[in-house]
């Protein structure tokens, strides 16, 4: 208001005393209780501007308003067309997703895993696909058909000894999200940082709204599978019984709710296949066999580029002994996941950064949308590498492992974990501030924790070790590797049952709730890194029902 507005010259706010004071009685004014939605505070304006004696700046602003919302070309009352001053009037309220420093970290990815992309093909001078020679199969490429491969480029740039095949390691997601500067952050004039690591101000639900949300976890009178079963033989048999009669009525609804208390591990492949919508009829089951079977053939006639990253990221998995005798069964699954076009047409997330070109050329070309919902994904005349939009990654093994306890068949176990991410997890590697996005995963988890722990949230943070660090491996592999795998199992039966991945943000934060006298007893990094190196003696459900239900702060 200190410049001028054309047109209206015995308007003008020319001392700083009256500005400020109009300034200071709007800002009082908004600030009261009284003012309870957007409606109220025009009206709040207008009265503040007359009881100061300023009818006629509230006059000028309310034509200067009409002169705004006029169409273009027309007058306001006979008014003149005049030039508007000032910053333009803001937009309308965008999804999280649109947000300008959500999009810059997006496209910052999908440029890194682009490049490493043609880098790990320019090194191993291979085409993104290349067919394989009859009867040469999958085996790691040997036996290809060595002369429809590139040749390596002379300045193609090889492999250093040692380094992983992998486009990616997830814990680069975790250091471009701690790069995030918010222009609009007041920690970027102060140097004054809040408690949480994301920048983002994104909307998380609060305790006491997972506490409405989840009454099975939040009511230490629910009994569950995981927790009670082991004290009352009773409970175990009821619920198994009570199981059995709505696997046979096939009732979804009642289902979910039913695996919002855990799930017997003999009906655990009937209820998670009913919930996740696999093998709904007898058709519906065929065609799911054919496609395997499809998938399976493929592997032998086609070589894609991230085969080799695929089966040593398998490797990587079988040096846990829990899932070493499922070596075979692993690398059949996950070849046929990253080739699997279904989940590039039903994942609520594209993970990584999926490769798009068009379909009339050889080899693909080009770059693909990255992190769109799956009606955005599809594009006429073009295809995706990997076919499935899924790049695989450093532990994707991750969330094939605990399956194979769940299913004994190889195509059971693909279509389950197939299902799972496409639902479920393609969201924890999606740089996405949406619901079901890593982003929104991450600031539940520090509102939560926050909100409980304050003081072990400041206790970590001033030692260097901030607890979305320590919980970031746990949500990206959905506590595969920390937790034993009938406790990822019991944490997955809900995860089903509450359709959110709020519960793994719950049960990060009652995780290190759990350990907060021994660290609070920490005094550096180091000994934090020690205490939570090993998770395996952790009871998941009981932790989580005690944050929920726990009063007070911590």
């Amino acid at each position: 208001m200190a410049g001028s507005a054309t047109g209206h010259p015995d308007l003008e706010v020319q001392h700083e005393v009256l500005f400020g004071l109009l300034k200071r009685a709007a800002r009082d004014e908004v600030l009261k209780a009284a003012v309870v939605d957007d409606s109220d505070v025009p009206l709040a304006i207008e009265r503040v501007l007359d009881a100061r004696g300023l009818g006629e700046v509230r006059s000028a602003l309310f034509a200067e308003g009409k002169a705004r919302a006029a169409p273009e070309g027309s007058s306001v009352a006979g008014s003149h067309p005049r030039t508007l001053y000032g910053p333009p009037l803001p937009p309308v309220a965008r999804r999280p997703d649109q947000l300008d420093l959500v999009l810059r970290l997006q496209a910052g990815w999908a440029e890194h895993i682009f490049a490493r992309l043609c880098h790990i093909s320019q090194a191993l001078g291979q085409p993104y696909e290349r067919p394989l020679a009859p009867g040469a199969g999958g085996a790691g490429g040997a036996g290809a058909d060595e002369s429809r491969a590139a040749p390596v480029p002379a300045a193609a740039p090889a492999l250093a000894q040692g380094e992983a095949l992998h486009p990616y390691d997830p814990s680069e997601l975790l250091e471009r999200i701690c790069a995030l500067r918010h222009p609009n952050a007041s920690s970027a004039y102060t140097g004054v940082k809040g408690a949480g690591l994301l920048v983002l101000e994104l909307s998380a639900p609060s305790v006491a709204e997972l506490q409405a949300a989840m009454p099975e976890l939040s009511n230490l009178k629910e009994r569950h599978i995981g927790a009670d079963d082991e004290l009352h033989a009773w409970f175990a048999d009821e619920h198994q019984r009570v199981g059995e009669r709505l696997v046979a009525a096939g009732d979804v609804p009642e289902l979910r709710r039913y695996a919002r208390t855990g799930v017997p591990t003999n009906l655990r492949p009937k209820v998670w296949a009913a919930l996740l919508g696999v093998g709904v009829t007898a058709r519906d089951a065929a065609c799911e066999a054919m496609q395997y079977d499809r998938l399976v053939a493929d592997i032998s006639t086609v070589a894609l580029l991230t085969d080799d990253s695929v089966r040593a990221d398998v490797r990587l998995a079988l040096d846990d002994e829990a899932f070493f005798v499922f070596a075979e069964t692993l690398e059949e699954v996950l070849l046929c996941l990253v080739r699997d076009p279904w989940i590039s047409q039903r994942a609520h997330f594209s993970s990584g950064a999926a490769l798009r070109g068009d379909t009339t050329t050889p080899y693909l070309k080009g770059r693909a949308p990255l992190f769109k919902p799956r009606v955005d994904l599809a594009a006429e005349g073009s295809a995706f590498f990997p076919p499935s939009g899924l790049v695989p990654f450093r532990g994707l093994a991750s969330f094939a492992c605990p399956v194979c306890y769940v299913c004994g068949e190889p195509r059971e176990v693909y279509l389950l974990t197939r299902a799972l991410w496409a639902r479920h997890w393609c969201g924890l590697h999606a740089l996405s501030a949406v619901r079901g996005g890593l982003l929104k995963i991450l600031k539940t988890f520090e509102m939560l924790l926050q909100e409980k722990e304050p003081f072990l949230v400041h206790h970590l943070t001033q030692l260097g070790a901030h607890p979305t660090e320590l919980a970031f491996d746990w949500l990206v592999y959905a506590f595969v590797g920390f937790l034993e795998v009938e406790q990822v199992l019991l944490l997955w039966d809900r995860v089903l049952g509450f359709d959110s991945l709020d519960v793994l943000a719950l049960a990060a934060a009652a995780v290190l709730a759990f350990k907060r006298d021994a660290l609070l007893e920490a005094v550096t990094a180091e000994d934090v890194a020690d205490f939570m190196q090993d998770g395996s003696s952790l009871k998941i459900v009981p932790l989580m029902q005690d944050f929920l239900a726990r009063d007070g702060v911590g």
